[in-house]
Parts: structure tokens; sequence; C-alpha cells
């Protein structure tokens, strides 16, 4: 499939950009800050859960650990709650308000050293058994 960037801009504004230490890397030097400040100015630490059937690991929490309202959401968003998760620390891209901080002025302006994921889209849908089209309606 053929695929020509309109630079609408809308996946700038609807995903979180996660990063590769390369990547964190080669944005600071880009944008002359340490990785530290680049960390501390750029970036926010996310987690993801998934549920776990093993019990005993260091990244594994069990769920009784957790706060009472995010077992009571994990179950009604994914029907079931499970007794420990397995725990996946990541960096993301901060955002300004909806969009990626990096987009200014409908532009991208870290694009000389833009993320893998940004690089790659359309080309990396969560279904790719699926027409792009249907994935992404929103892109032109």
């Amino acid at each position: 499939m053929s695929f020509k960037c309109l630079s609408c801009t809308q996946c700038c504004k609807r995903y979180n950009i996660s990063l590769l230490p390369i990547e964190a890397e080669r944005i600071a030097n880009y944008l002359n800050l340490s990785l530290k400040e680049f960390f501390e100015q750029k970036t926010e630490l996310f987690l993801q859960l998934f549920p776990s059937p093993f019990k005993e690991n260091d990244l594994i929490v069990s769920s009784s650990s957790f706060p009472k309202e995010l077992t009571d959401k994990i179950y009604k968003e994914c029907g079931f709650c499970s007794t420990h998760f397995l725990l996946l620390p990541g960096i993301v891209l901060k955002r300004k308000e909806q969009d990626c901080i990096f987009l200014k002025e409908n532009l991208c302006s870290i694009h000389e050293v833009k993320p893998a994921p940004c690089e790659m889209f359309p080309f990396i849908s969560w279904q790719p058994e699926k027409d792009l089209r249907e994935s992404y309606k929103f892109c032109k």
C-alpha cells in the first residue's frame, strides 16, 4: 500500500509516543540537552499492566497492592480481575494539552530525529490484518 503523509498532525494529537533509550539520546543531542535534562523536561514515566499467571518475578505485582478504584476499573475495562500483573515501565514524550510536546504550529520540531513510532506511522497498526484505512479512519 502506498502512503503519502498530508501533514494533518492527527497522529501527533492522538497517540502517546514511547521511546527507546537510543531515541532519547538522539533527540536530547538534537535539542542540545543532557540526557537527564531531556528526561526531566520532555518525557514522562508510564506503566503498563498485563495480567500474569505467574506470581514470582521482580516485575510481577499483586493486585492486592492496587487501590480498589484501579482494580474496579481493570475489571470494568477487561471483564476480569487478575490477582497478579506484569508491570512494564516505559518512557513517553510529554504532551502539551492533547498534542505531542514537539508539535509546533502543526509541524514536528524534531522531525529529523523523530522516534520510530512516528517514523512508521501508519504502518504500525494494532490490527495488522485490517486495512489501514479502517484502523486509522481519521487519517486522510
